[in-house]
């Protein structure tokens, strides 16, 4: 039975005329007609007599008319309660999030960059894990994460969803005696400077390293990298050396080792290393859309 039928069935019982109720829901008294018809067809009983005033519904159409609306309102019950489980299912869950980054050098957002999220969702029970980009793929297509928040695109594979978020700015660290520290001027450090001073191997090899190798061809320079072992002795020895660092943003490093300094990659020629979130749309939780809208609108504050 067709569900508008009965809309136009009960308003037009309410009042007496195909006219007045074609005029109240927007339609033609020809519809109207039409759908009294299917009705008597279906029912197999008369709703409507005609005279030359025009249409009167029988006793029979009233109390058709009755159950027809108490079938329509609880419908629109029916929809309102799965409405509200939908919002609640987007206000809630377990959302395990994979973030590029390291202990010592940080990561693309830190974990105080989720505050106001969880503070907005306290339903949503945010898991953070802080692992390396390739870790962060891997997991999520082996359904360790709900979601990663990575350097570069993941390559594509049926069902993941991928938002381009950000493309950052790159942040060095050095040691205070390191002579670009001299340089009060600015804050900013060109490729060719940096080619000057051996640089410890980015945490993410797959689209850090080939990004900064490839910028470094194009303005006729060379990165010297090199390996660093991952303890904050080997670090200051490094640094003391006359090193330098790539680190991301909450990096440990840097309260650590107070006598470091921060420098930003100059951004031209630019060094263009994308930030994306992935997930898999065939298993995300639903309230992966509450937090696909909360990075959208933070990283565009934080980028502006």
């Amino acid at each position: 039975m067709n569900l508008t039928h009965l809309e136009y069935l009960v308003m037009a019982v309410s009042c007496r005329s195909y006219a007045e109720a074609g005029r109240r829901l927007h339609i033609t008294p020809q519809a109207i007609s039409k759908a009294i018809l299917s009705l008597e067809r279906e029912l197999g009983v008369p709703l409507f007599t005609k005279d030359a005033k025009g249409v009167s519904p029988t006793p029979l159409a009233h109390e058709i008319a009755l159950r027809a609306e108490q079938v329509l309102n609880d419908l629109s019950d029916l929809r309102s309660y799965a409405s509200a489980h939908r919002e609640r299912a987007v206000h809630s869950g377990v959302l395990s999030l994979g973030i590029a980054g390291s202990y010592y050098r940080g990561s693309i957002l830190s974990i105080e960059d989720f505050g106001p999220f969880m503070a907005m969702y306290p339903d949503i029970d945010l898991r953070l894990h802080i692992q390396t980009s390739p870790f962060c793929h891997t997991g999520l297509t082996e359904g360790l994460f709900s979601a990663a928040f990575t350097f570069g695109k993941p390559s594509m594979t049926e069902s993941l969803e991928t938002i381009r978020l950000m493309s950052p700015t790159l942040t060095i660290v050095v040691g205070h005696r390191h002579p670009l520290t001299q340089r009060s001027q600015t804050d900013e450090v060109s490729l060719v400077e940096l080619a000057r001073s051996p640089i410890a191997y980015p945490v993410d090899m797959a689209t850090v390293y080939p990004a900064l190798c490839k910028a470094a061809s194009a303005v006729g320079t060379c990165l010297h990298f090199v390996d660093v072992d991952p303890t904050p002795q080997a670090m200051e020895e490094f640094f003391e050396e006359g090193g330098a660092m790539f680190v991301a943003r909450g990096a440990r490093i840097l309260s650590m080792l107070p006598s470091t300094v921060q420098k930003r990659l100059a951004r031209k020629p630019g060094v263009s290393i994308p930030v994306y979130l992935s997930y898999m749309s065939n298993r995300a939780p639903a309230c992966i859309g509450s937090l696909e809208d909360y990075l959208v609108d933070y990283v565009s504050r934080l980028s502006a």
